[in-house]
């Protein structure tokens, strides 16, 4: 696996991935930081960012076409 991620490289995830689509980042609190948290423990136990919404297939072909529920 490779190196493991933190607060900061998931926080610059999620600016480029908003900045990519157009979108802005929702900045309240609890609610995005509750988002980062999930996204880096998924991503250090996974290997690839999944939604920390829902429980992972631990694939990510199959992970990457369900589609996060919030």
């Amino acid at each position: 696996m490779g190196e493991r991620k933190t607060v900061q490289d998931v926080n610059a995830y999620i600016e480029r991935v908003a900045q990519r689509f157009g979108w802005q980042v929702n900045n309240r609190g609890e609610t995005l930081d509750a988002l980062v948290e999930g996204l880096m423990e998924n991503y250090n136990r996974l290997g690839y960012y999944n939604c920390p919404c829902r429980d992972s297939q631990q694939d990510p072909k199959i992970d990457r076409y369900v589609i996060c529920p919030h």
